[in-house]
């Protein structure tokens, strides 16, 4: 399927978020 803004949009917020818990365990 195509990948839609709102998919992309998510994609970058989750990574964003699992970057920003994994700084801050470190």
């Amino acid at each position: 399927k195509p990948i839609t803004p709102r998919d992309r949009y998510s994609a970058v917020r989750d990574s964003q978020l699992i970057g920003m818990s994994g700084y801050s365990k470190q």
